[in-house]
């Protein structure tokens, strides 16, 4: 059993190709990125007291609204 099994020679191993990130990957991360960042955003404007809030133009439950969507939004 032993004998039939053949080992290629050195010569004929192919070598490993590189491997390659996903043409996707840096639209990805980026997207990833932009969400964190709304989502630290929205939580800003939870803890800013309601004097902060009139001086942008918001009230509590605005705030409110726009902290309580999904972080994809």
């Amino acid at each position: 059993m032993l004998n039939s099994i053949r080992i290629a020679p050195a010569s004929r191993v192919t070598s490993p190709t590189r491997w390659r990130l996903p043409a996707w990957l840096p639209q990805y991360f980026e997207a990833m990125r932009r969400m964190e960042d709304r989502q630290r955003q929205r939580q800003a404007l939870l803890e800013l007291d309601d004097d902060e809030l009139t001086d942008i133009g918001r009230s509590r439950q605005e705030a409110f609204d726009e902290a309580s969507k999904p972080f994809w939004r």
